[in-house]
C-alpha cells in the first residue's frame, strides 16, 4: 500500500500540495499491494477505497496493549488557503470518527492530534464545537511564570531520561537570584522570554547549556548571553514563520517591509497608526491588521490595555486582539532588536 501511495504521488513529504487531493484523486492502486484479493472484485482501488479497507482490517485487530497514535506538526502544512482550512477541519472530524469506531470495535487504540487553539477555533464546520469536550487545552500559564510553572516539571522529566540525577531542574540549576530589569528570579526571566510553549523553553535550555557547562546553578551573566542568542537566532524566525500564508505570495516585499517597521519602532510600544504610516505604499491597512492579528495570535506581540498587557498565552484583563490600544513587542523580540523598553 505504501508503495502504491508513493507511486501515485500521494505519500510524499510535501503534504501542503497533496492533502486536499485525496477525495478527488483518480490514482488507483493494485489490489495485490495491500493483499485485498477476494475482499473487493476490482483489479484496482482508489484512495478512498484504501481507507475503507483499512477500517475493515482495524475491525479485526486485537491487542492486549493500549496504543496511542499522536499527530503533531499539523501547522507545518497549514496556510490560509481555503481548501486547507476545510481539510484540517475534516481531519479533526475524521479523528473523532475513528476514535468512536475504535470504542465500538473494542480496540484499545486512541488517535490524538496537537492543534493550535487559535487555529482550532477558526476551523469551519457545524460539528467543530462538539469536539471541544473531547479536547485537552494545555494552559502553560496556569501556574504563573516562576519556578512553580509545570513547564519546569516537563523539562525535568525530559532531562532525567538521559541524566537520572536530574530530579528538580529549578532547585538544582535555576535557583539563581538575578537583577535583570524587573526580574529577581532566574526562572521568571527565562519564561518571560518565551511564549510559554514547551518548544520555546526546550530551545532556550539548549542555548543555556551552550553558555554554561557547570553543574551548579546558572550564573546571571551566562543566562543573559543565552537569552540574547536564543532571541536572535531562534525566536525571530519562529515568530515570522507563522506569518507565512497570511498575505498572497506576491506580497513578499510587503512582508519584509512589515518586519523592518517592527524592528525599528521607537520603543517596544507602538500603535496601529504608526505601522500604517510606516508601511504606506507597501501594505494596505487591512493587510497590516491581518499581520498584526497573526503576530498576536502566535505570541509575538501583546496588547496594552491601560495598565494591563495581554498576550495570547497570558491574558491579564481577558481582552483579545484590537487595534484601538497600543501593541507591545514580546520580551525576546525586544532584546533581539535592541528596542528601548519604554
Amino acid at each position: 500500500m505504501v508503495k502504491g501511495l508513493r507511486q501515485g504521488g500521494l505519500l510524499v513529504g510535501d503534504w501542503l500540495a497533496k492533502v486536499s487531493r485525496w477525495s478527488s484523486s483518480t490514482v488507483k492502486f493494485d489490489v495485490k499491494v495491500i493483499g485485498a484479493e477476494g475482499v473487493v472484485d476490482h483489479t484496482t482501488i482508489t484512495p478512498l477505497e484504501v481507507s475503507a479497507f483499512l477500517r475493515q482490517e482495524l475491525r479485526k485487530c486485537r491487542t492486549a496493549h493500549r496504543h496511542v497514535v499522536a499527530l503533531d506538526g499539523l501547522d507545518t502544512f497549514f496556510f490560509e488557503a481555503e481548501d486547507e482550512w476545510t481539510s484540517l477541519a475534516g481531519l479533526m472530524q475524521a479523528l473523532q470518527a475513528v476514535n468512536r469506531e475504535m470504542v465500538t470495535y473494542g480496540t484499545p487504540v486512541s488517535v490524538v492530534a496537537a492543534v493550535r487553539s487559535d487555529i482550532f477555533d477558526m476551523l469551519p464546520g457545524p460539528e467543530m464545537n462538539k469536539l471541544k469536550p473531547h479536547a485537552v487545552h494545555l494552559d502553560w500559564h496556569a501556574y504563573g511564570i516562576g519556578g512553580d510553572n509545570h513547564l519546569w516539571k516537563l523539562l525535568t522529566k525530559k532531562a532525567a531520561v538521559e541524566r537520572p540525577k536530574v530530579t528538580n531542574l529549578v532547585a538544582q540549576y535555576l535557583n539563581t537570584t538575578v537583577s535583570i530589569g524587573p526580574h529577581r528570579e532566574l526562572t521568571t526571566f527565562l519564561l518571560d522570554n518565551t511564549r510559554l510553549l514547551p518548544r520555546d523553553v526546550v530551545a532556550l535550555m539548549s542555548y543555556l547549556q551552550r553558555e554554561y557547562k557547570g553543574s551548579r546553578s546558572v550564573p546571571e551573566e551566562n543566562a543573559r548571553r543565552a537569552v540574547q542568542l536564543y532571541a536572535e537566532e531562534y525566536f525571530i524566525g519562529e515568530v515570522f514563520d507563522n506569518l507565512a500564508g497570511v498575505l498572497p505570495a506576491g506580497k513578499a516585499r510587503g512582508l519584509a517591509a512589515f518586519k523592518d517597521a517592527l524592528r525599528t519602532t521607537p520603543s517596544r510600544f507602538f500603535t496601529f497608526q504608526f505601522m500604517c504610516e510606516e508601511l504606506a505604499g507597501d501594505l494596505e491597512p487591512n493587510e497590516i491588521k491581518a499581520l498584526l492579528r497573526q503576530m498576536f495570535e502566535t505570541g509575538g506581540i501583546g496588547v496594552r490595555n491601560g495598565q494591563n498587557t495581554d498576550f495570547v498565552y497570558r491574558k491579564v484583563s481577558g481582552a483579545g486582539f484590537t487595534v484601538r490600544y497600543q501593541f507591545v513587542l514580546q520580551d525576546a523580540l525586544t532584546r533581539a532588536w535592541n528596542r528601548p523598553w519604554y
